[in-house]
């Protein structure tokens, strides 16, 4: 009778363990597993291994034009209140911004000078920026996607005195940095790599239309009327006047300075032409 009792036990036990042991399994198997991407705001997202290859398009490409690797020197942190970053616009970079907003729900601004990167690495940025209401602070320079994007999409747009905003094509364009000499057409682009390049090229316009920009910001320069400029080695793009920014819907920007006339010269080579109000127009 004892032994009886005992096994009885002994099975209530086990048979015990086992459901517990079902349960534990059964919610782990639920709880949400470590994002292997980055979400843009909803818009679109971008997988570890689109955003991987994307970077390392972009090693392949500055090995090409015999450029150090400045892709995996990007500095990005916090600073008080606001999200700082020094460097090109890389997918790691991204991930680790997305990441600084999530954990910081008192960002506010994000400081950059930024050459620029692959489109939809931009775009995203952007959106994030435009999800979180942010502004935008330029410390140094922002060319390619960082000014196609990031800078337009800053609710307010700081720019210092030695702030420079240069543009030399986006996914709009019939030729892409054909400014430089290239001649890649907008389908050799680097963001044919990412999502497709008509997927980018739809990204960047639903958000030029949702911002109310005009999307020859960042293909006017590229108008025959200018051709003139391409004679000149020197020069790898263009930008606006104040007057002229505005004209093609780009708003809120602040003069920290009170005044903001347009800088044309990158710190580590090339030149920018500046196109006015009336050219705009």
């Amino acid at each position: 009778m004892l032994k009886a009792k005992v096994y009885s036990v002994v099975i209530y036990v086990l048979v015990t363990v086992a459901f517990l042991l079902v349960f534990i399994y059964t919610v782990e198997q639920h709880k949400e597993r470590p994002s292997t991407g980055v979400d843009c705001a909803g818009r679109f997202s971008i997988s570890d291994e689109e955003g991987e290859y994307a970077d390392e398009a972009m090693r392949n490409f500055f090995k090409s034009v015999n450029v150090n690797n400045r892709l995996d020197s990007v500095v990005i942190k916090m600073e008080g209140d606001a999200i700082s970053m020094d460097g090109h616009l890389s997918y790691r970079s991204l991930k680790d911004f997305a990441r600084l907003l999530k954990n910081n729900s008192e960002v506010n601004t994000f400081k950059i000078s930024s050459q620029g990167g692959v489109t939809v690495i931009g775009l995203c940025f952007a959106e994030l920026i435009k999800m979180r209401n942010m502004d935008v602070d330029i410390v140094g320079e922002v060319f390619s996607s960082a000014a196609n994007y990031i800078f337009v999409a800053g609710n307010k747009k700081f720019l210092h005195k030695h702030s420079v905003v240069g543009f030399h094509g986006g996914e709009a364009s019939e030729k892409f940095n054909d400014l430089e000499g290239e001649g890649l057409t907008a389908d050799d682009s680097l963001d044919s790599s990412v999502l497709g390049h008509k997927n980018a090229i739809k990204l960047e316009s639903d958000f030029y239309q949702r911002n109310g920009v005009d999307i020859n910001l960042v293909k006017l320069g590229q108008h025959e009327k200018f051709s003139s400029h391409a004679k000149d080695r020197d020069i790898v793009g263009w930008t606006y006047t104040l007057d002229a920014m505005k004209a093609l819907g780009v708003k809120n920007i602040v003069p920290v300075a009170g005044e903001w006339a347009p800088n044309v010269t990158f710190k580590h080579g090339g030149k920018l032409f500046i196109i006015t109000e009336k050219e705009v127009l």
